[in-house]
């Protein structure tokens, strides 16, 4: 495709997607490949609208992610899944408990847990009412 062909097809894209001066700045300064896959790619779901600069300037983006990705050989099965916020959660809790096992923490000054350890059934008021028995007791 001639360097006046690109051009013409991104005059008439803008035509025909109208978008402001910024998202045209940002559309003329990306590589040939990626403007190419644009103005052959960009199918909004609503035409007529107004203006298109943000979904023009986001779908720009996604195309240059694409390219990099396929140009550094990445396979799109081994790309990074997102996680849910179950997950998160999950991936959290376990590194807290597992945290208050240690003795140490990262600067090497010595801690005790102050989590219980819910995989054996204890309870956080376990410990608070042994104490208080105890007390009352030594009275």
């Amino acid at each position: 495709m001639g360097r006046d062909d690109l051009s013409e097809k991104l005059r008439d894209f803008r035509d025909r997607y109208p978008i402001d001066d910024r998202a045209s700045d940002f559309l003329e300064k990306v590589d040939r490949e990626v403007l190419e896959t644009v103005l052959a790619e960009f199918k909004p779901k609503r035409e007529g609208e107004g203006n298109y600069s943000a979904l023009v300037t986001n779908f720009v983006r996604s195309v240059q992610t694409r390219i990099n990705r396929s140009q550094k050989g990445q396979p799109k099965h081994e790309r990074r899944k997102r996680s849910s916020s179950s997950d998160h959660r999950q991936r959290r809790t376990r590194h807290r408990y597992d945290s208050s096992e240690s003795s140490e923490d990262s600067f090497g000054r010595t801690r005790k847990p102050s989590i219980p350890d819910r995989r054996r059934g204890e309870s956080s008021s376990q410990p608070r009412k042994a104490e208080a028995k105890a007390a009352s007791e030594e009275e």
